[in-house]
């Protein structure tokens, strides 16, 4: 499951936290895909994506855009 945030300033971050930790899902902020958790029989992964100003907060890790470091450390 996806959550795309069209706000660029993560509005609803925490919103998101709250419900992964409802779920089960430990660890859980934007740009990083935590999971699998099984629910009747199924593997469901939680993942946060946002829109962003063409490159701003990007880097670059094992040839891939990502925004890891934009957030800074938990």
């Amino acid at each position: 499951m996806m959550v795309h945030s069209f706000d660029g300033k993560d509005a609803g971050a925490e919103d998101y936290r709250r419900f992964a930790d409802a779920l089960g899902f430990e660890g859980a902020k934007p740009t990083l895909t935590v999971g699998p958790k099984t629910f009747g029989g199924i593997e469901l992964y939680l993942g946060w994506t946002a829109d962003r100003a063409f490159n701003e907060g990007y880097f670059i890790v094992d040839r891939r855009k990502t925004d890891e470091g934009f957030h800074g450390e938990d």
